[in-house]
């Protein structure tokens, strides 16, 4: 029976433990090769084993009744259709994600720092609680040169348990 012992972080064997040197590689190598050929011998020379394994039989049963298929309850925009302008994510907060009247709400501060008034167009995502879309909304809110708005992007639907708010699209115009 072959021991293997702990190695420290430096890659080095403590004093006194274990076998050292080129023996100690030779001995690392033909336990390697063992594994390897123990693990090769499935029968048949076949690659793949002719049964799933006991794992894939457990597990996959399992992770599918866990998440259910979902969804959405409208079409979604695609990506090319999303308009993003990274640098606003610095103007733009999401502050709150709650639910709304028959739906739910992504709502949250825009802060004109220019010195012209501007329309910030909003986009944001409504997810499940494993961050699949549902159903989105879209809001404008002008904001004067200078100064801060609330904003609030709602939509009527039926959301499902743990939904939760994306930002997922900002753009501005000039007002």
């Amino acid at each position: 029976m072959t021991t293997i012992h702990r190695m420290t972080v430096g890659g080095r064997q403590p004093v006194g433990r274990g076998r050292s040197g080129p023996r100690r590689g030779v001995i690392l190598a033909a336990g390697f090769a063992v594994a390897i050929g123990v693990s090769s011998c499935s029968g048949g020379g076949s690659a793949a084993p002719s049964t799933p394994s006991a794992t894939t039989a457990l597990t996959a049963p399992i992770v599918a009744a866990a998440i259910a298929p979902t969804k959405p309850q409208r079409q979604i925009p695609a990506d090319k259709q999303i308009v993003e302008v990274p640098a606003l994510r610095k103007t733009i907060a999401m502050t709150g994600c709650k639910a709304a009247s028959q739906g739910w709400a992504g709502t949250g501060t825009a802060k004109n720092t220019s010195s012209a008034a501007k329309t910030y167009h909003i986009l944001v995502f409504f997810t499940d609680q494993y961050s699949r879309t549902i159903d989105y909304a879209r809001t404008d809110v002008k904001v004067a040169a200078g100064e801060s708005a609330a904003w609030s992007a709602t939509t009527t639907f039926n959301p499902p348990k743990g939904t939760q708010c994306v930002l997922r699209g900002l753009s501005q115009t000039p007002a």
